[in-house]
């Protein structure tokens, strides 16, 4: 049966409804880096690890008289250099990833801070 034998005809048809008109998606709404996120990007690819180097470059100087006189002193100085070091390479590759809206980005974020929290806590 067709339409008009059903009773129906193409004047009784409701008309199709209008496209949208200017409407933005979230998808082209949230394009991109900036605000606060650009500034979390920016700490975490270039302050970070430049503070990380200047708190090696001095600590490392510092303790470096009394190595001899408390031998754990040393090894707790390198391997908190090392340590440090980790985390500032976690927190650049953080720092690039969001930045760059890239895939499991968020979770790289919160591996660093959460590491570098607990390195505080330690």
């Amino acid at each position: 049966m067709s339409d008009a034998d059903r009773g129906y005809s193409q004047e009784m048809a409701p008309p199709p409804p209008p496209p949208p008109v200017n409407q933005v998606t979230d998808a082209q709404r949230l394009k991109g880096v900036g605000g606060w996120l650009l500034l979390f990007c920016i700490s975490l690819t270039f302050l970070n690890p430049a503070m990380t180097l200047y708190n090696l470059y001095n600590v490392i100087p510092a303790n470096s008289p009394f190595f001899a006189r408390f031998p754990g002193l040393f090894a707790l100085t390198y391997a908190d250099a090392a340590v440090s070091l980790v985390i500032a390479g976690l927190s650049i590759y953080a720092g690039i990833a969001l930045w760059r809206v890239r895939p499991r980005a968020v979770a790289a974020a919160r591996t660093f801070l959460i590491a570098g929290a607990a390195y505080v806590v330690l």
